[in-house]
Parts: structure tokens; sequence; C-alpha cells
């Protein structure tokens, strides 16, 4: 699932998933280095930036 990077939220980031249009709080130490408006994989329980 792909999703966009729509605002850093202290140590979150808030994803909106393209498909679905939910939002997502996702921790930074999961998700990785990201910042607003980048594209994010979401695939076998791990995320990749795009």
């Amino acid at each position: 699932m792909i999703g966009t990077v729509i605002a850093i939220d202290g140590d979150y980031a808030v994803l909106r998933y393209d498909e679905t249009g939910t939002e997502s709080h996702v921790a930074l130490a999961i998700i990785g280095d990201v910042d607003v408006g980048d594209k994010v994989k979401f695939e076998d329980f791990s995320y990749e930036k795009l």
C-alpha cells in the first residue's frame, strides 16, 4: 500500500494512504527519515521510502 506523508507530529509521521484515503500515525523510529510530501510503501509489515 502506498501512502503520502502529510504531516510530522512530534515523533510520528501522519500518512494518508492513496487507495483508501485513510490517515495513520506511524512512529518515525519505524518508518525512518521522511519529510512531508514523501511517498512511502507499506508491505509485509515494513515501510520503505520511495
